[in-house]
């Protein structure tokens, strides 16, 4: 009794602070006494304050901090001073906006950390071991290095990403010690026009280098290890569990469900599942988690039923709840707790903590509260598609089964009091109903959380599949009743050696949820390829998703003019004429047919792959790239003019009254392209680790060159240390 009398004060004096603030009232801008949007004010915080992060992260070059600090201060004070419920709307606004903004520069500018500026191709190693992973084609490390041959301690990063052969995986655990001879590289910048830059995340987690793993000369695993290096070592070791009880395309799947662990994923498998659009199914989310705490939660409520007396003399939905938050907990750990998994798990933690304290559960209120949560742990997460895909689709469906309740999607036929009391529903009409209901509103869950996560999917990823909605028609239903639960009875009977029976079964679940996926996928065009999409596209759409969502009155349809323009503007972004990826190693330029030919002097298919893709270009890379070798390369360009590459500086004359563009790795004095018509670039433009824009000035009929990334996310830092540190996007 004391404990649920200190939670209903404590849920007092927050609703009394809420309304203090102004929190409960309608938004800014709005009709004070609307009843519609009466309380929806609380449900625009995240909002605004994501708002504030946006804006940093977009800004071209570093801010300073004290102006933000300033206007952060100033709506405090003007928020705690006027009592005026519309003044104090507008400084709840710019707070968090300004709070926000402040927010993100203080967490960028902690994470700052040493990256390398070039290239170490035989660098002696030392360091600490903070991961392996066995891959489907080698492994990868993430160390932690203590010592790096020509750098001093200042300007040697905090992690490095390496990779190399699947045996060092079985010597290099977690917690291990270790030195050896590696190749390491600079973190590589954006392949495309706002594009996806690599650099971003690596900053928030300190990584400042990537490399491959020569050989090892000296390996010292300690007796002690960390919790952290004991919970990786377990973590693995489940893995290879998993992986051993099965063959080798469902056990990969399978260590990616349970582990998070997708490196033992085979390629072909993981293009299967993306061309299906069941590739969500191997990023641990809020699916995951409550399929896994849901099954929990509904086996200890039946557990519970078993004994009348207790279940009918205390309340046992509590009890339950926390059983399955403490394996939500598990799950959490088990599965290396990702920026997707943590959003997943601090949504749960809400529902199961509103039903321990007899609280409406999955409400937009609590969806509010863990955006606001997630972005204040993670605020660069807002800029990555996981965070944008997860909570524009539980939005979405918040919002849609609001409005649209269990008994409004399939309503019991009407009758009188007579009639109710003559007819008894019989256990076979009322398991029907349960079975329609559940395939209707997983059709329903599919098309909303499809569409919406289809849009950002194609933003980000430029594809879209085409019959995904059957796929996961076929498929969701296999992983929430037979591959989650018998993963999670497998777990719990690993330790009495009797998981194998339930692993078998899961085997077979995986197996026909490839099946399913390569039925969808032999259709005729299962994917689209879209190009690029202008960058005003995401934020029009997410402006209006959220304007739908929250907003309860008729000036909620108003969203659908963003919407639809957002959908128009999808594959509409300028594409570029000629791309060049580091020193020349490949060179794309758009031919008189509207699509990109590349011409590479290695055959390394990573970067060009994307640049077909984020053109929206079907062909395989065959059919798109020349391998060429020698001094001199030609390509042609959409007027008829060419594109030359040459190596020596005397072969830069020959084509300066021939080509549109040389472009050579030597570096040239003015006299070697005096009186040159073709606009000519040397070693002075290009940088190993930048994809270099080629752009045409119609104004003053010259080319100009600009790398992808350093306009907008490439701000340099020149610390007292010799270091470079880069702050990302």
């Amino acid at each position: 009794m004391r404990a649920s009398a200190y939670l209903d004060g404590l849920t007092q004096w927050a609703s009394y602070g809420l309304h203090r603030f102004g929190l409960a009232f309608s938004p800014a801008f709005s009709h004070a006494n609307s009843h519609a949007n009466a309380g929806q004010f609380f449900l625009f915080l995240p909002v605004y304050f994501g708002i504030g992060l946006i804006i940093y992260f977009a800004l071209p070059s570093e801010p300073p901090t004290i102006p933000a600090l300033l206007i952060t201060g100033l709506a405090l004070a003007v928020m705690l001073r006027f009592e005026t419920n519309g003044i104090r709307q507008v400084a709840i606004i710019l707070f968090m906006i300004a709070a926000g903004f402040s927010w993100a520069q203080l967490r960028t500018q902690a994470s700052d950390a040493p990256m390398l500026s070039r290239v170490l191709p035989e660098a002696k190693i030392s360091g600490f071991v903070r991961w392996s992973e066995p891959r489907s084609n080698g492994s990868l490390l993430i160390i932690e290095p203590t010592y790096i041959r020509g750098l001093f301690a200042d300007d040697r990063p905090h992690r490095v990403r390496l990779y190399g052969k699947r045996l060092f995986s079985q010597t290099l655990l977690p917690g291990c010690v270790f030195s050896g001879t590696a190749r390491l590289t600079p973190l590589g910048g954006p392949d495309w026009p706002s594009g996806y830059d690599p650099r971003f995340t690596a900053h928030f987690k300190k990584e400042g280098a990537r490399g491959f793993l020569r050989e090892i000369d000296n390996v010292t695993c300690p007796d002690e290890l960390t919790m952290a290096s004991r919970l990786a070592r377990f973590r693995l070791a489940l893995a290879a569990r998993f992986a051993e009880s099965m063959s080798v395309n469902e056990g990969g799947i399978a260590v990616a469900l349970i582990t998070g662990i997708r490196g033992r994923i085979k390629p072909a498998d993981r293009e299967l599942l993306r061309a299906s659009g069941l590739a969500h199914m191997l990023a641990i989310s809020g699916m995951h988690m409550a399929l896994i705490a849901g099954t929990i939660y509904g086996v200890m409520r039946l557990f519970c039923a078993l004994f009348p007396v207790f279940a009918q003399r205390y309340s046992i939905r509590p009890f339950c709840a926390g059983i399955a938050l403490i394996g939500a907990v598990g799950y959490l750990f088990v599965s290396g707790a990702s920026v997707a998994t943590q959003r997943a798990f601090i949504m749960i933690t809400l529902v199961f903590v509103a039903i321990m304290l007899g609280r409406a559960a999955l409400t937009m209120r609590n969806v509010a509260l863990a955006a606001l949560i997630v972005l204040i742990l993670a605020p660069h997460s807002i800029m990555l598609a996981s965070f944008q895909m997860s909570f524009a689709a539980v939005i979405a469906l918040v919002a849609f089964y609001q409005t649209y309740t269990r008994a409004r999607l399939l309503p019991w036929p009407k009758m009188g009091p007579q009639k109710r009391r003559q007819k008894r529903i019989g256990l076979a009409e009322l398991w029907g109903r349960r079975v329609i209901l559940y395939f209707l509103t997983l059709l329903i869950t599919s098309l909303i959380a499809g569409g919406v996560t289809g849009f950002v999917g194609a933003y980000h990823f430029n594809y879209v599949a085409i019959y995904g909605l059957a796929a996961n028609l076929l498929a969701i239903p296999i992983l929430g009743l037979v591959i989650m639960p018998a993963a999670l009875c497998a777990m719990l009977l690993m330790p009495f050696g009797a998981e194998a029976p339930l692993l078998a079964f899961m085997e077979e679940g995986i197996r026909q949820v490839l099946a399913s996926a390569a039925y969808v996928t032999d259709s005729p065009r299962a994917v689209l390829y879209l190009p690029a999409s202008p960058p005003v596209s995401l934020p029009l759409f997410s402006f209006a998703l959220v304007w739908l969502c929250l907003h309860k009155d008729r000036i909620r349809l108003l969203g659908f003019i963003p919407l639809i323009v957002s959908c128009f503007l999808l594959g509409k972004s300028a594409a570029p004429d000629v791309l060049v990826h580091g020193i020349g190693y490949h060179i794309a330029a758009r031919q008189a047919d509207g699509k990109l030919a590349v011409m590479s002097r290695r055959a390394d298919n990573y970067v060009p792959k994307n640049w077909l893709l984020r053109d929206g270009d079907r062909r395989a890379i065959k059919q798109a790239q020349t391998i060429c070798r020698e001094d001199i390369c030609v390509l042609s360009l959409a007027n008829n003019k060419l594109i030359v590459r040459v190596r020596e500086r005397a072969q830069v004359k020959q084509f300066c009254d021939k080509a549109e563009i040389i472009i050579t790795t030597a570096r040239l004095r003015p006299s070697d392209y005096r009186d040159c018509e073709a606009a000519v670039f040397d070693r002075r433009n290009w940088r190993a680790d930048y994809v270099t824009e080629l752009t045409f000035n119609r104004k003053t009929q010259s080319w100009t060159s600009r790398k992808l990334g350093r306009e907008r996310g490439g701000r340099h830092r020149a610390k007292q240390s010799k270091s470079v540190r880069l702050w990302m996007r």
